[in-house]
């Protein structure tokens, strides 16, 4: 069996029907502790949007989201999420890697198709690098990792080649700038989700060539 296979074997039943061990292991793991919150500060549309998955659908329901080719660089698949994944996004508990993956469709449809932005950024499948998945086949990611990086290589290459010839003082150490980059900080062991999709809308909607340096008072939101 090839590695591409291979790969393609283990991650069958995680991502979307794929990824049993990615899963079953996330379910069985997932803390399910809720953060303190405020309905005030929600937006009208959560509320509606709440009304709605529980008219709509039963407790085992399913919705499928389609992930279109040139999101994670694999063929288009099918994300599902559950009726109970909705709602751990809604009422801002520990969300799974399915919701994140639900957002960056988001994020890919609004912010990077149609644009210059698939040259200078690229999503990693949050199913092919997950934790449960590098500790049971850690070639394997490895291998998606750099495939990905490598369709890269090239841009990387010119800002190299580009400082070839650049003249460097004695005492360069003693002129380098250091810039301190401050991001938000969770304070609990649940919000990491959240984090990551905010972080990857800020790194979009600043319209950089490289990551931005984001800075927030106080180091947290």
């Amino acid at each position: 069996m090839s590695q591409a296979q291979k790969l393609k074997e283990v991650t069958n039943k995680g991502r979307h029907s794929n990824i049993p061990i990615t899963k079953q292991k996330q379910d069985i793991a997932k803390t399910k502790h809720r953060k303190p919150n405020s309905t005030k500060c929600r937006p009208s549309w959560v509320s509606a949007f709440k009304s709605l998955v529980e008219v709509q659908m039963e407790n085992s329901d399913t919705r499928q989201v389609t992930m279109e080719e040139g999101i994670f660089g694999e063929e288009q698949y099918n994300e599902e999420i559950t009726k109970e994944q909705m709602y751990e996004f809604v009422e801002n508990t520990e969300i799974g890697v399915s919701v994140v993956c639900v957002y960056i469709r988001y994020l890919y449809e609004k912010l990077v198709r149609d644009t210059d932005f698939p040259r200078k950024f690229s999503f990693l499948s949050p199913h092919r690098i997950s934790l449960v998945l590098i500790e049971a086949e850690q070639e394997l990611v490895k291998e998606y990792m750099v495939k990905e990086f490598l369709k890269y290589k090239d841009e990387v290459l010119k800002v190299f080649r580009s400082a070839r010839d650049a003249q460097v003082s004695n005492n360069k150490f003693n002129n380098i700038s250091w810039v301190r980059v401050q991001c938000p900080r969770q304070e609990n062991g649940i919000d990491c989700g959240y984090f990551v999709m905010r972080f990857m809308k800020e790194i979009l909607i600043s319209k950089l060539n490289e990551i931005p340096k984001l800075i927030y008072a106080g180091g947290g939101e």
